[in-house]
């Protein structure tokens, strides 16, 4: 027989091979221990190997996963409730907790089950069992050397920071608090957030909407799209202003946003913004983007609507429409929500929103007004603005009349709306034309004729049997023969041979119906009446100054009392009474402006004042009509200048000229631009890139890739040195942009 003497850890294994699945060694006050398991059941065994607690419990250590001993005392589990034992099996507590989490030397967090709700509570025990802390948290949670505390509040959830003397470091009053670091904590507060130190600090305020951890040395926090840094002691505060932040070989590097920069026009610079874009939406507002998220600012850099993934488009009086997701709404232009996203399609008419969606299982249109109600009853397949204050809407194919506050003053139940003046409406019906009021009530029941509103008193009837226009009801004011149809201020007859003739406002006969074709009233002066005869030129009050002249193979709009005629083939002008003003000699002419007619001889193009004489020799494969004293020519496809005398102001050595509005020419050559005066004196050499004309005065120019402000004169008002630059018409200012650079950033 031998025997075995095993000492010290020795001893612990052999005990461990006889009763062990698994062991974890832990340690207490000076001692260390094994927690051995058998049969699904744990138990603790000293270093001399005696089993001090039997293998009996579900489980041994603490729920947060710890199983460190706390004065000699831990943690055990039976029957699915935990309670606290010492290292001699005595039991400090009975098993009636659902948690226990060491907190410090002293302290267990513990929660258990109220007997009359089985609601949940937290509170502290020390290691004697007793409370240190009441039970009446919703939720303690241990966080490094403190806790984050949680209680309800008319079912509402506030949380706040105990320290490890249950003194309270943040009060119970925010909305949610996570820890970051060991001494950060992410505290919300209204959607809002802010981080805290360990001592209850608020280092950065209630403006955040995010933080995030960057490689576990840093915290990001962003606000509106922008990023900043709090340094994981939080003795460093770098407020959201850059796009990105980012370490790079142990040095943080940060992103500063494009800046755009607010000029006048003398260049004096008012104002700088830090955003990825930015455009002008109404006066003092903007849409600014950063990333793809879009708000809407105040000029005094203050944010009017939260930043979201919607677009913002145009601007609609004091509102501005988004899209999002497909979907339409509106803004105001403070920023405010008027009408939320959630539209097909919306439309401004007259002062009031058409909108299209879904109602009660129908997708159609309906109004809402300016308070953001909808104000029909029901949707429409269509509505459109009427007049006044007045929609057209369809519903089943049919037409009615809603007023402007969405109510069906006229059923739908009309083929079409033709035509509404002043409250009265020009209606199919059945197939045949009446016209109604807006009372629904007929002025003139539905019959197999044509009918016009002439104005809101009178009305034209026509038929093969005659035709009359009436006051309301059946005043008739004049009656004709024939068919009479509105031409300008006046009638036109027309006969059932297809003859045409005039009366005037009053039906008085000025022309006979006895032309194929009446002109529009020339110049305020004559009309063209064209028969198989030839041309009759006809004054306003039916006067005929030159009757069937068949001389006129074509003729021109009048225009400063001369006429162009084509003749036996050749062009000239002839006046009111078909007088040869101008010998019929040209091949082709075009009208009078400033005294002044362009002609065609040979193929090329000159100019002839009204005396027939030649001011502009012919000698340009095109020519334009003069302005101030200017024209644009063409010679061998290059474009040039000339004045009323024919002088050549600007050589034909163009490839376009372009005139401004506000006075000037943008010249281009070889895809490059440049500027000449009204006078045709050139300003600036095609040099530029691009040059866009902005109907004020000024152009933006741009070359090789940077823009800058010139007047229509030439002088330069913002220097050529941006990379991008835009015009805000509504407060007539230029915001500039210049590239985001990266920065090193020094944190001591």
């Amino acid at each position: 027989m031998r025997t075995i003497i095993i000492h010290g850890r020795g001893l612990i294994l052999l005990i461990i091979a006889i009763f062990l699945i698994r062991f974890y060694t832990i340690a207490g006050e000076g001692e260390e221990f094994v927690i051995i398991e058998k049969d699904h059941k744990k138990g603790l065994v000293n270093k001399k190997g005696r089993v001090i607690i039997p293998p009996e419990y579900e489980d041994l250590g603490w729920t947060n996963g710890g199983t460190l001993l706390l004065e000699n005392v831990i943690g055990f589990k039976k029957d699915g409730l935990w309670g606290v034992l010492n290292t001699k099996n005595e039991k400090i507590t009975e098993p009636v907790y659902t948690s226990l989490a060491r907190f410090n030397e002293s302290w267990i967090v513990a929660s258990k089950k109220l007997p009359y709700n089985s609601s949940i509570v937290y509170g502290v025990i020390n290691a004697k069992g007793n409370a240190e802390i009441a039970f009446q948290y919703h939720k303690l949670h241990v966080h490094n050397d403190q806790l984050i505390a949680s209680l309800e509040e008319d079912g509402n959830f506030l949380y706040g920071i105990l320290n490890d003397r249950a003194k309270p470091v943040v009060p119970i009053k925010y909305d949610r608090i996570l820890g970051i670091t060991d001494n950060l904590y992410e505290v919300i507060s209204d959607d809002l957030v802010a981080v805290f130190d360990n001592e209850g600090k608020n280092l950065t305020g209630f403006n955040l909407d995010s933080i995030t951890l960057l490689q576990n040395e840093y915290v990001l926090t962003f606000q509106n799209g922008k990023i900043g840094l709090v340094a994981q002691n939080g003795k460093f505060i770098l407020n959201p202003s850059y796009k990105d932040i980012v370490i790079d070989q142990h040095v943080v590097k940060a992103q500063k946003f494009r800046e755009w920069l607010v000029f006048d026009n003398n260049n004096n610079h008012l104002a700088t913004y830090a955003y990825d874009d930015i455009e002008p939406k109404g006066i003092g507002v903007y849409k600014v983007k950063v990333g793809e998220a879009q708000a809407l600012i105040h000029q005094s850099d203050s944010l009017l609507s939260v930043f979201s993934n919607f677009q913002i488009q145009k601007q609609i009086d004091k509102w501005i429409s988004i899209k999002k997701e497909n979907k339409a709404g509106i803004l105001y232009l403070d920023g405010r929500m008027f009408l939320e996203p959630v539209f097909d399609s919306i439309k401004y008419e007259n002062n009031m929103f058409l909108v299209k969606h879904k109602l009660e299982g129908k997708r159609g249109w309906s109004m809402v007004n300016h308070y953001g109600k909808v104000v029909t009853d029901q949707v429409y397949d269509e509505i459109d603005w009427l007049g006044d204050s007045y929609y057209m809407a369809k519903r089943s194919d049919y037409w009615g009349v809603l007023n402007g506050r969405g109510e069906e003053i006229i059923f739908c139940k009309y083929d079409s709306i033709i035509q509404y003046t002043e409250g009265k409406l020009l209606v199919e019906f059945l197939g045949e034309d009446g016209i109604l009021n807006l009372d629904g009530n007929w002025e003139i029941l539905p019959q197999n004729k044509e009918i016009e509103i002439v104005d809101p008193m009178r009305y034209l009837m026509r038929s093969p049997y005659g035709s009359f226009v009436a006051y309301y009801p059946d005043t008739k004011d004049f009656t004709a023969e024939y068919f009479l149809y509105k031409h300008g201020g006046r009638y036109l007859e027309k006969t059932l041979d297809l003859k045409y003739g005039l009366l005037d406002e009053d039906g008085k006969r000025v022309i006979r119906p006895e032309f194929n074709e009446i002109s529009e009233l020339q110049d305020d002066s004559i009309y063209y009446a064209r028969s198989d005869k030839g041309y009759s030129f006809i004054t306003k009050s039916g006067k005929i100054m030159n009757k069937d002249d068949n001389r006129f193979e074509i003729i021109n709009a009048m225009a400063e009392e001369f006429i162009g005629v084509k003749i036996d083939g050749r062009w000239g002008f002839v006046d009111i009474n078909g007088k040869l003003r101008v010998a019929n000699q040209y091949e082709n002419i075009g009208p009078y402006n400033e005294g002044l007619a362009p002609i065609k001889i040979l193929g090329r193009w000159g100019y002839i004042d009204k005396r027939e004489d030649i001011v502009v020799q012919p000698a340009y494969d095109t020519v334009y009509q003069f302005k101030n004293g200017i024209c644009r020519v063409v010679k061998k496809g290059k474009y040039g200048l000339i004045n009323a005398k024919g002088k050549i102001t600007l050589e034909c050595m163009y490839d376009d000229l372009l005139r401004l509005k506000t006075g000037g020419f943008l010249t281009k050559k070889d895809d490059k631009y440049g500027l000449a005066s009204d006078e045709g004196r050139l300003l600036m050499l095609p040099r530029f890139d691009q040059v866009i004309d902005l109907d004020n005065g000024y152009v933006i120019a741009s070359r090789k890739g940077k823009y800058g402000l010139l007047s229509n004169n030439g002088v330069n008002i913002i220097p050529m040195i941006y990379d991008e630059l835009k015009y805000n018409p509504y407060n007539n200012v230029y915001l500039v942009a210049k590239s985001a650079e990266w920065v090193n950033i020094v944190i001591p």
